[in-house]
This record gives C-alpha cells, sequence and structure tokens, in this order.
C-alpha cells in the first residue's frame, strides 16, 4: 500500500510538473501572439490615421488648383485693375508686394520679383484669380493648424502666401525655383501634372524642416505656377507619436528613395534607411537584418509608413508579460508538492474548518472562501449577484418543547433540503445557529426571491420530523449594486429578513 501511495504520488508530482511547464510556455507564446497583435493593430490603426490626414490635406490642395484654373478662365483677359482693398506696391527696386486695407482680417502676403506696376500690367489677370482665393487661404491656415504655409508660386515671379510673411523676413526670389515644392512639381520633373509630396526640406522663411503637397496649375493649357500646403516636422513627428503608440520600437516616415522624412528623436535631413523589399499593400510583420519590420505605403509612390523593432525586444516583452504567470505557476508547483504531502491531512482540517458537520453546508468560513472567486469573475464580467438570508420561525419553541436533538434534526433536513434545491453554481451555508444564507451568482433579486420562495415552499410544505413539526422560514433578499461589498449586501439582507419577520414570519421580503 505504501509503494502504491508513493506510485501514485510520483505520478503525480511528474503530471504537475509536466502541466506546468506546458502551461509556461502555453503562456509565452499567448504573450508573444498578443504583443504582435498590438503592434500590428497598432500600425494598421497609424496608417488609417496618416493615409486620412494625407489625403484631407490632398484634397484641399487640388481643390485650390481646380478653383485658380476655373477663376481664371472667368477673369477678363485685359483685366488690371485689383480689387478694393488690395494694392500692389514697390518695396525696393527689385521687389513689389501686396498692400492691404488695414480694415481686412485677410493675413496673406504677395511678393515678387520687378517693380509693382509691371506684375499688375502682364500679371493681372493672374494676380486677381489668386487674390480673389484669399479669403480661403486664410481660412484653411486658421482650420488646420498643421499647417505652416499655403501658398501659391507663379512662373511669372512671384508667390502668394497664407499666412502673411513680412517682407522684412521674406521675398520672393529666383532661387525658389530651385526648392523641393516647385521643382519636383513643374513639367521637368513631372510631366504627368500628378501631384506630389517633396522630400524634407529647410523653409526658406525660417519654419524648420517640412514636407510640402504640391500640385502643378495650368492655365491657358500652359503650366503657370504651384499651389502647395506645408506640414513642419513638428507635425509630422505627431502623426507618428499619436493615441497608438507602441513599445517595442520606433516609427519613420520614408520617401521614394528611402530618405527619413519624419522620426520622433532628431536626425540629419538625407538620412537613408536601410529597408527590406516593400510588400505593397501587405502589412505583415517581416524578418530583416534581426529586426521585425511593418511597411506601408501611405502616399501614391512617395511616402512610406514604417515601424521597426529588435526581435530579441519583443521576446523579452512577452518574457515579462508572461512573468506574473510563471510566477504563479511555480508558486502552484511548489504548493502542489506541499499538498501531495499533506493531502490528507489537510483534507481533514479543511473539512473541520469549513463545513458545518450537522447539515453538511458550508460554515460561515467556509463560505468567505467560497464566494471570493465567484464575486470577482462576476465583477470581471459585470454579472449581478445576490444573497439570501434565510431564518427558522419560532424554533426556540422547538428546541424547548422537544428538545435539543430534536432541533438538531429540524436544522439537518432543512440544511439537506435547501442543498438539493440550488443550483450547482449557487453557495449555501449554515449561517447562525438556525440562520442560513445562500450565495447566488449570475442572479438578480427577483432571481433569487424565485428561489428563495420555492425553499419556501419547500419547507412549508413537507413534515420535517417524526414528531410532525409544521416548520417554517422567513427570508430577506437583496442583490448587490456595483462595486458594493459582500457585507453590504448581506446588511441589506438582513434587514428584509427583519422585516419579513416583522410582517408575520413564513414570508421571502426583497
Amino acid at each position: 500500500m505504501d509503494l502504491m501511495n508513493q506510485t501514485s504520488k510520483l505520478i503525480k508530482v511528474v503530471i504537475t510538473i509536466f502541466f506546468t511547464v506546458i502551461l509556461a510556455v502555453l503562456a509565452y507564446q499567448y504573450f508573444r501572439q498578443t504583443i504582435q497583435n498590438e503592434v500590428q493593430l497598432d500600425f494598421n490603426n497609424r496608417t488609417r490615421l496618416i493615409k486620412t490626414y494625407l489625403n484631407l490635406l490632398g484634397s484641399n490642395v487640388n481643390s485650390f488648383k481646380q478653383d485658380i484654373e476655373y477663376l481664371y478662365q472667368l477673369e477678363d483677359s485685359d483685366c488690371t485693375a485689383l480689387p478694393a482693398h488690395y494694392q500692389l506696391k514697390d518695396f525696393d527696386k527689385n521687389h513689389y508686394i501686396l498692400s492691404t486695407d488695414p480694415a481686412t482680417s485677410l493675413e496673406v502676403s504677395l511678393s515678387g520679383l520687378g517693380s509693382a506696376g509691371n506684375a499688375q500690367k502682364y500679371y493681372g489677370k493672374e494676380i486677381n484669380t489668386i487674390l480673389k482665393l484669399s479669403s480661403r487661404f486664410n481660412s484653411i491656415v486658421k482650420s488646420l493648424p498643421e499647417i505652416t504655409w499655403v501658398y501659391y508660386t507663379s512662373i511669372n515671379q512671384f508667390i502668394f502666401v497664407a499666412p502673411a510673411l513680412s517682407p522684412k523676413d521674406y521675398l520672393f526670389k529666383e532661387a525658389d525655383y530651385q526648392r523641393n515644392f516647385w521643382r519636383e512639381a513643374e513639367p521637368g520633373h513631372n510631366p504627368e501634372h500628378h501631384q506630389i509630396i517633396t522630400r524634407l526640406y529647410d523653409d526658406a522663411a525660417g519654419q524648420g524642416l517640412m514636407i510640402t503637397i504640391s500640385s502643378p496649375v495650368i492655365l491657358d493649357n500652359q503650366f503657370s505656377g504651384v499651389i502647395s500646403l506645408d506640414l513642419g516636422l513638428e507635425f509630422l513627428r505627431s502623426l507618428l507619436t499619436s493615441e497608438f503608440n507602441s513599445p517595442l520600437g520606433e516609427y519613420l516616415l520614408v520617401d521614394e528613395s528611402s530618405s527619413l522624412v519624419g522620426k520622433v528623436d532628431d536626425f540629419k535631413i538625407g538620412t537613408k534607411i536601410q529597408l527590406p523589399d516593400r510588400p505593397g499593400d501587405d502589412q505583415s510583420i517581416i524578418d530583416f537584418q534581426g529586426k521585425y519590420w511593418l511597411i506601408t505605403e501611405v502616399a501614391d509612390g512617395q511616402l512610406w509608413l514604417v515601424h521597426t523593432f529588435a526581435k530579441n525586444k519583443l521576446t523579452w516583452a512577452a518574457i515579462i508579460k508572461s512573468l506574473p504567470v510563471w510566477l504563479i505557476l511555480i508558486i502552484t508547483l511548489i504548493l502542489a508538492f506541499v499538498l501531495i504531502k499533506l493531502q490528507e491531512s489537510h483534507k481533514h482540517v479543511l473539512e473541520l474548518s469549513r463545513v458545518d458537520p450537522l447539515t453538511g453546508l458550508l460554515n460561515r468560513r467556509g463560505l468567505y472562501e467560497a464566494i471570493k472567486q465567484p464575486i470577482n469573475y462576476c465583477k470581471r464580467h459585470h454579472n449581478g449577484w445576490s444573497v439570501v438570508i434565510m431564518d427558522i420561525d419560532y424554533f426556540k419553541n422547538v428546541n424547548d418543547t422537544y428538545g435539543h436533538d430534536v432541533g438538531d434534526e429540524v436544522i439537518e433536513k432543512i440544511g439537506h433540503l435547501i442543498s438539493n434545491m440550488l443550483r450547482k453554481s449557487d453557495i449555501a451555508s449554515r449561517w447562525g445557529g438556525e440562520e442560513f444564507l445562500l450565495f447566488l451568482p449570475d442572479s438578480n433579486v427577483k432571481t433569487a426571491c424565485h428561489i428563495a420562495d420555492k425553499i419556501l415552499r419547500a419547507v412549508h410544505d413537507e413534515r420535517i420530523t417524526s414528531k410532525d413539526i409544521h416548520i417554517t422560514l422567513s427570508s430577506g433578499c437583496a442583490e448587490a449594486g456595483e462595486n458594493e461589498s459582500f457585507s453590504d449586501v448581506l446588511k441589506r439582507a438582513d434587514k428584509k429578513l427583519y422585516e419579513a419577520k416583522e410582517q408575520g414570519r413564513n414570508q421571502n421580503v426583497r
């Protein structure tokens, strides 16, 4: 027998260790996959965010392009008179600027090479067309603070800008035609007249690094200028540090030459990133040069979002996430060894400490232990639970009349009757001398009262002992409120029991 017991214990130990190791591995795999899913979701959300922004801003640029081309056709061919609240004036011997009526709230500016008279004489139609859109230039900058500048650059050597630039800070110059917003949009580089997103460059007006969304403008079937919208590096960084944050690596924006366009940390303009082959619309994780990569296009052939992180970071993140589970498993394993060794004695002590020997129901201590997990489960899943407390009516009279042996028989049989009428998930206990307490998970007060009423009727209809004593119960029911403790619910149920007693007994009150 001892050999059999030892063998049985050894088998239990081996099985316990085996399943502990299996669970530890499964926990690691689960958390690793969970983290990968979170990273993938983060990347997908950020991709949608950036595409939405770029589409919105690109649509605004195209809208300006179409309005300029349409209004230009409507403009009188020999028009030279500017709107009443605008005036061109010479600024110095090489430049002219736009003067606005101080009463207007439009914060726009225009500067060009040459004299004001010649500009109005030769380019008046084009300038008038642009000035008619002043309010729109002004409003888009105010409504979309991420935009640094909105401007129209003409092949006729002038530029119209919002918000306004002081001529002391900036005047149009020939060198502006060498800047990315113009050079990448003009027909020599863009014969199909597509909208373009420039590479990163340094702003001529001193606003730092930025990219530009530009669309060529065609007037009288000729390339005449470029309408542009600037996005500063700080805005690009905000797209990479939005609400969807991944703890593993970093997000990058790169252009078609794999040059960095945006990064949270500082970087040098022109920095190139060695990328794996771009998978197009496939946003699966790529294993490349000891790192994991996610890459997707966010602007047609011009801009890509990249997320990269070291492979060991994923491993360590999964390990760290798994540590609490592993700790629990190790503790469980240690406890299992102790429990195997002390199983029989523990079982006996447990029975004595948790179970009422007369009824076989849990005692108070046993109930408190038994309800912890169901209460936590109900709270986590927002399920209701209820408490019913029952008391034998006039039980003192039974003891006084028939003796304590009969009283014990009454308590024992009522305990068995209650136990047989409950659901598997319900928990019953002998709460006191002649009191019984029911804990009913996943139950509202209506369900609890229904169960209590069934028990009360069963006790009322049955002759409990050989003495043919008529026994009744009174009970009180209470349902747990949100975040309410067991003791609070018990107090309310006990109060309802008191009301049942006051109202004549043999009834349930909720």
